[in-house]
């Protein structure tokens, strides 16, 4: 409500042979307090989700995002949006209609919009969060799961899950360059 959060957008590139190329851009939130100057997500994001304020927020990040990567789009430069969701979020009942309603609004493909959850909150209530997700997918929006391997790692719910992106959790990868 007082305006100080805002969005920065980390890039997700690929290599094509002998150049990186951006396909599509991660919104990622920041709190500008006033007085405590930047806070981190990893401090305000899980007080958000206990309040329930994780709603409100989350769908700024969506609607602020795909507003974004419309204006973008616009002026030819083609990327898609990854915006990271709640398991709380997905629980809303008209989360389904919120986000069609809002990449409809923002004129973005549905293709170029991937929504993005934790292992730990896609598992957390499986049931309630397939039938939006596999709405959602019906619809041409695509689903990551984040942060592989922090939670429950287990490649069964792979097969199970409507996901077209699995993001590995960085303990996974950073030590990649050591002999063990």
């Amino acid at each position: 409500d007082r305006c100080e959060v805002t969005l920065f957008y980390q890039p997700i590139v690929s290599w094509e042979g002998t150049h990186w190329v951006v396909h599509h851009l991660e919104a990622l939130i920041r709190w500008n307090h006033p007085e405590r100057g930047t806070v981190s997500p990893a401090e305000f994001i899980p007080i958000a989700e206990q309040t329930g304020s994780i709603v409100a927020i989350g769908t700024w990040v969506l609607r602020a995002g795909c507003e974004q990567i419309a204006e973008w789009q616009r002026s030819d430069l083609r990327v898609g949006l990854h915006v990271n969701v709640s398991g709380r979020q997905v629980k809303e009942p008209d989360f389904v209609a919120l986000v069609m309603r809002i990449v409809a609004e923002s004129g973005i493909d549905p293709s170029d919009l991937i929504l993005e959850l934790t292992e730990t909150a896609l598992l957390e209530d499986l049931k309630a969060a397939l039938k939006p997700l596999n709405e959602l997918r019906a619809m041409g929006i695509r689903i990551a799961l984040d942060d592989f391997g922090s939670g429950y790692s287990s490649l069964t719910y792979l097969g199970q899950l409507p996901i077209d992106v699995v993001k590995i959790d960085r303990s996974f990868v950073v030590n990649l360059g050591e002999p063990d």
